[in-house]
């Protein structure tokens, strides 16, 4: 009796499982197809350009140009890979080439990023750093690209540069350690772009503490001027002697204004305020005594 209910079962089963389809979904990534750095034009200009300068500097190279002829070049080549087959152009530029990174700016770091492979100490091409010699070529004095949305394999980019980089024999003339570093792989900690977001938060509330603390000099005086003093740029002025000219173009919703620039390109609000601070620097209205002129 056992044996048959056995048997029964195992028809049951695979009746059950003949019938049967299982689908497997993967969702795919997301793909940044709206991303600005790729899908603006002014937008990933100026990405590729701040962030390939960014690194040029750090290896005492000068900042790159941005070359339409390059960037026609990029643009053409891409629009002829009707496969996105991922390869360089074979053309007389300089060329490095990427695909699938979230944004315009970690496309040049995944370059960039290769110097920590690069020997410098016996300098030369491979292929794990050659990215890195042509993006940081100090021969090299313009740069031009384009990009294309592959399907789910991301934007593919191609930079092309001129004059070349990656010209056998000059690695030690071309490729310059890091300014301040050392070492096989350049030496020196680079920050990353959410410590230096946070180093310019830090900055910028220090730079309100000082308008609102040092700067800011409370007096009893409160008289307009009656013309006999001069502004801090030389010229005449409706102040007392004892006040600067102050205009306020909207810096930081008008709460910080500019001392000495009364008279020239005062787009705004313009004042007489008691204060000991010099020309060109900023004061906090709120807390200072001042009259509107």
């Amino acid at each position: 009796m056992r044996l048959l209910l056995f048997i029964y079962t195992l028809i049951t089963f695979f009746k059950f499982s003949s019938s049967t389809v299982v689908v497997t979904i993967t969702a795919a990534p997301a793909i940044p197809s709206g991303e600005p750095s790729y899908s603006n034009s002014a937008s990933f200009t100026s990405a590729i350009l701040n962030s390939t300068n960014t690194y040029r500097r750090e290896y005492n190279a000068t900042s790159l140009y941005w070359n339409t002829t390059l960037e026609k070049f990029a643009t053409a080549y891409l629009q002829s890979d009707t496969t996105c087959r991922f390869a360089h152009s074979g053309g007389p530029y300089g060329e490095n080439i990427a695909i699938g990174y979230a944004n315009a700016t970690a496309t040049v770091e995944a370059w960039g990023n290769e110097d920590e492979k690069y020997n410098f100490n016996n300098p030369g091409f491979t292929e794990e750093t050659g990215h890195f010699s042509q993006l940081v070529w100090k021969a090299t004095r313009g740069v031009g690209c384009g990009r294309k949305l592959c399907g789910t394999r991301g934007w593919f980019v191609v930079c092309e540069y001129w004059p070349r980089g990656n010209v056998g024999g000059q690695y030690g003339e071309e490729v310059d350690r890091r300014v301040g570093g050392g070492g096989a792989g350049g030496g020196a900690t680079r920050l990353s772009g959410g410590v230096v977001a946070a180093i310019a938060v830090v900055y910028t509330t220090a730079l309100l503490a000082l308008a609102a603390t040092a700067i800011a000099v409370p007096t009893t005086s409160s008289n307009k001027g009656n013309g006999g003093g001069k502004d801090n740029n030389g010229g005449e002025s409706t102040c007392n002697t004892n006040q600067v000219a102050v205009c306020c173009n909207g810096l930081l919703g008008g709460i910080l204004c500019n001392i000495g620039i009364l008279g020239n390109s005062c787009s705004s609000g313009s004042y007489c305020c008691d204060s000991s601070a010099e020309q060109g620097g900023l004061i906090n209205l709120n807390l200072l005594n001042c009259v509107a002129l």
